[in-house]
């Protein structure tokens, strides 16, 4: 959680396993460049085998396609961020290509929450079918809802549970700051629900 200006909170991802992937892919690039180093010396001394040309060129392509990747898978989980300030929480949408994106912007008062939940589906956070290879895969959302039913879909599949009642109980702590009585469940209920129901669908 990190606090900004104007009592604005932003909540980044905090579950390690992207950070993880992200950290393997650089070092992944960085003995691409280690390898490709090899086969260049021995290609300039002309003592070279067929097999280390093939592997070399392999490399060479994971060196210059391997950062654009990288920067990409950084820039797809980084963009993930919660915001909070007195009026409102939000998402903006996730800088990725159009076809992949899960995230839209997305926006709703605290004066309008009258209940939330977590959920689990293969769809974007518009309720609608995502055409790439995403849409096999079921992402975690936070749902908040308004007093007719209307939901806004927030992605968190790499916030941990932990962190999400946090999120919650700040949420619940802003509805009342603004004069409105929230009765919907509570934090600890939308977990448990959620363990209940939904997190079986991830297993």
């Amino acid at each position: 959680m990190l606090k900004l200006k104007n009592n604005k909170t932003c909540y980044v991802q905090n579950n390690i396993v992207p950070h993880i992937f992200a950290l393997i892919s650089l070092i992944g690039i960085v003995l691409a460049y280690y390898y490709f180093a090899i086969v260049l010396s021995k290609l300039l001394h002309n003592v070279y085998e067929l097999k280390e040309l093939v592997v070399g060129i392999f490399f060479l392509f994971v060196m210059l396609f391997g950062p654009i990747g990288l920067f990409l898978i950084i820039a797809d989980f980084e963009t993930i961020i919660l915001f909070m300030d007195n009026d409102k929480v939000w998402m903006n949408k996730q800088v990725t290509f159009k076809k992949d994106r899960i995230q839209y912007k997305t926006t709703i008062k605290f004066a309008d929450i009258a209940d939330m939940k977590l959920i689990v589906n293969n769809c974007d956070s518009r309720g609608r079918s995502i055409s790439s290879i995403r849409s096999v895969s079921l992402k975690k959302y936070l749902v908040l809802m308004d007093e007719n039913g209307k939901e806004k879909r927030f992605f968190v599949q790499w916030y941990t549970n932990k962190y999400l009642f946090k999120i919650m109980t700040e949420i619940v702590a802003r509805i009342e700051a603004v004069g409105k009585v929230y009765s919907g469940a509570s934090p600890q209920e939308v977990i448990d629900n959620y363990k209940q129901t939904e997190r079986k669908k991830l297993l």
